[in-house]
């Protein structure tokens, strides 16, 4: 039986048709009226995606791990929590490598960490005002896509019916 030569990954071309005037090719697009209502739901991920990439990409923090950790966090507020319970919101890896994401941010000034005061077995962690303000731009970044969604009268809610 003949080997069939592998492809190079690296250098797929978009997975776009340039003639398929249904999806969108300018990130600030928005899709037709009438169009797929998945294909919505997806540009809309996509932006996510976008604003994610361009928060994070200089710090290195651009992983989808770190945006888990990071929002669990953010929602918690000022709120610190075991470093053991950070861990479990490092979602899809192994325990060894949850550790490592979070003293990486911990070392890199993204985590503060601190003694817990009732345990001193166990240590709190909790975002730094720096992770906070950047999350926050984050934030305002997904919110500019999803008001220009909005006031082009296509509510970006039409997405998850």
């Amino acid at each position: 039986m003949a080997k069939r030569p592998m492809r190079d990954l690296r250098v797929l071309p978009e997975p776009q048709d340039p003639q398929d005037p249904r999806i969108p090719h300018d990130r600030h697009e928005t899709p037709a009226a009438g169009a797929d209502p998945r294909l919505r739901t997806l540009l809309l991920l996509r932006h996510i995606d976008q604003a994610w990439g361009s928060a994070f990409q200089e710090s290195g923090f651009s992983d989808l791990y770190f945006s888990r950790l990071f929002t669990e966090l953010w929602l918690r507020g000022d709120a610190a929590l075991t470093k053991t319970d950070a861990y479990g919101l490092v979602k899809g890896v192994g325990l060894q490598t949850a550790i490592k994401y979070v003293r990486r941010a911990i070392e890199e000034g993204y985590l503060e960490e601190r003694d817990h005061p009732s345990d001193g077995r166990s240590r709190l962690v909790r975002m730094t005002p720096r992770l906070r303000r950047q999350f926050e731009a984050f934030i305002e970044a997904i919110e500019a896509g999803v008001h220009t969604w909005m006031a082009a009268g296509r509510p970006v809610g039409d997405t998850l019916d």
